[in-house]
């Protein structure tokens, strides 16, 4: 019975940890401007994962590079702009 309980309490412990705030990326307020972050966030390649698109990478710089992303498209950059401070500031 106590070690029932005890396994019950380390699953919940493990449900309820706080989820990193890197982990957390906030949508853009406009869903077209979201949609266009994300469609640029599956074109746009990771630098550290090679061939994989910043939308499905977990490294820092993917999230890094989304939240880069969703900033330029906010400040009204077109698809053009965003992809060319991609390629001036990584490389194509």
């Amino acid at each position: 019975m106590k070690v029932c309980f005890a396994l019950a309490v380390g699953a919940l412990l493990i449900v309820a940890a706080p989820i990193p705030a890197s982990a957390v990326e906030a949508p853009l307020q406009d869903p077209a401007q979201e949609a266009r972050a994300q469609a640029l966030a599956r074109e746009i390649r990771c630098v550290v994962c090679e061939n994989e698109p910043v939308a499905l990478s977990s490294a820092e710089i993917a999230v890094d590079m989304r939240k880069a992303i969703r900033a330029r498209v906010a400040a009204g950059d077109s698809d053009d702009q965003v992809r060319r401070f991609f390629a001036e500031r990584y490389g194509e």
